[in-house]
């Protein structure tokens, strides 16, 4: 896939900042239509796969499993990127990538394999009456951030990145 020069360097800052784990606040605010669902999409799919191996192979220290979160303010606008990723991962299966699912639902992906930790991804609503609390993440992203409250932010979500310096993506326009 090629990518527009902004695209890379959003998507550079995210891995930059999960391989470092410098924790890094990352804004991206890109008109619609430019593609930042799918280069968030492509970034996380990238980890998915490399996070282990790469980590392995350069010596990085890293937690013993990989977790995403993604979260908007309503649930179908979480969807969006996380939905992306599921069509991603079938694909890479029915050509013949070896992993297996434990758990692939609306909201939750469980990914396996025998020569890799667990990878989890997980699709949140984060409106002001939701609790998406309970799991801890290494990377964080926020779709139409811009619309999120941020105590919900900041009491809710945040915290699940805490224990393992998670990137946090704020995605708006």
């Amino acid at each position: 896939m090629s990518y527009f020069p902004s695209q890379r360097e959003f998507s550079n800052k995210i891995l930059s900042s999960v391989f470092n784990n410098d924790g890094k606040v990352i804004l991206a605010e890109i008109t619609r239509q430019h593609g930042k669902t799918t280069t968030v999409t492509d970034a996380v799919a990238f980890l998915i796969f490399f996070y282990f191996p790469l980590c392995r192979e350069y010596g990085i220290p890293c937690t013993p499993f990989f977790n995403v979160g993604f979260f908007a303010p309503l649930f179908p606008q979480a969807q969006t990127a996380f939905n992306m990723l599921k069509d991603f991962l079938l694909r890479c299966k029915s050509m013949g990538m070896y992993f297996e699912f434990t758990e692939f639902n609306g909201d939750t992906i469980n990914i396996r394999d025998d020569t890799h930790p667990p990878r989890q991804i997980y699709c949140f609503t984060a409106s002001p009456k939701s609790h998406p609390e309970s799991k801890t993440l290494n990377l964080i992203i926020f779709d139409e951030a811009q619309d999120i409250v941020d105590m919900q932010i900041d009491k809710a979500i945040i915290p699940m990145g805490a224990s393992t310096n998670a990137t946090q993506v704020y995605i708006g326009v």
